[in-house]
């Protein structure tokens, strides 16, 4: 069996759905029970059924690999393994799987690899990228959550190294750290060549962190305009207030496209309401925005906490 977000099982006709977006990537679970105690996960809570705030209804493999080898438009696949004593084995199977089916989109595999090893062997089974969740900011931040930050920054600047172009991380904004903390996190991520995706912190029922706020918006619209300059440039030079709040000058601003706020990973992933509930705040954008929206997040940028 398999656990596929329900977006996912929706674009590949396995379950009924009605949303406004549909995920250009297709997302799956792998693994058992998760053994990490991550705060703000509720795989770590018992309450296994989500990730985020998306359901992972269960499918067969063989079900999952012949809606696959429909014509479906995902254009990406991401198979994000929990943290758990059998991942690397399940996915290297996973891997041959759509080799033998000739399943030939690109694949990205989210994992706590223990070693170098372990990297090098997903990326010689077929994915094209691995991403080695970073999660927090700040080490304080990553103690407090339960996770371990050095040996995961350790680990993600040595396969930065040795596979050049091919490994990712996440940051999740809004768990503890200051607005500089974050967004200096972000520009260390890119000056070692590692790929970095943003989420916002979504509280989840039955966590840990049921009861913490997500990030301001406008907190979050200043790290994703940094990522955004930062990826032209992460050497660039920028400056914060006494309140460690990002200042950016008007040709900063000037070089902000409605891209800056799209939802920023893997290419072709878009994660639809992964943070957010339908109708709410986008903090990732999972589509083109409109140009309402691109001044709605100008303005945030500028003038919201």
């Amino acid at each position: 069996m398999i656990r596929v977000s329900a977006g996912t099982a929706n674009v590949l006709g396995l379950k009924p759905l009605q949303s406004d977006v549909r995920p250009t990537t297709g997302y799956f679970l792998t693994g058992g029970r998760c053994e990490a105690a991550c705060a703000f996960c509720p795989q770590s809570s018992g309450t296994g059924a989500r990730l985020s705030r998306i359901t992972w209804p269960q499918y067969s493999l063989p079900e999952v690999l012949q809606a696959l080898t429909n014509p479906s438009p995902l254009k990406r696949l991401c198979f994000q393994a929990s943290y758990s004593s059998g991942w690397y084995p399940s996915i290297l199977l996973l891997l041959s799987a759509l080799q033998e089916h000739k399943i030939t989109v690109p694949v990205c595999v989210s994992c706590r690899p223990g070693s170098l090893g372990e990297v090098k062997g997903v990326l010689d089974a077929g994915a094209d990228r691995v991403s080695i969740a970073l999660d927090a900011c700040t080490r304080e931040v990553a103690a407090a959550v339960g996770r371990s930050w050095d040996d995961t920054w350790s680990l993600l600047c040595q396969a930065a190294r040795a596979f050049p172009g091919r490994i990712g991380t996440h940051l999740i904004i809004g768990m503890g750290e200051t607005e500089r903390e974050a967004v200096e996190c972000v520009q260390q991520t890119l000056r070692h060549g590692i790929h970095t995706a943003l989420f916002a912190f979504t509280p989840i029922r039955g966590t840990v962190m049921a009861e913490k706020n997500p990030p301001p918006v406008g907190l979050y619209r200043r790290v994703q305009a940094a990522l955004y300059l930062l990826k032209q440039d992460p050497h660039r030079r920028l400056v914060f207030d006494t309140q460690d709040r990002l200042v950016l000058s008007e040709s900063e601003k000037d070089t902000l496209s409605p891209e800056a706020f799209e939802t920023p990973g893997c290419p072709d992933c878009n994660r639809p309401y992964y943070n957010e509930r339908p109708g709410g705040v986008l903090y990732n954008f999972p589509r083109r925005l409109s140009g309402q929206e691109f001044h709605s997040c100008m303005g945030e940028l500028e003038n919201s906490p």
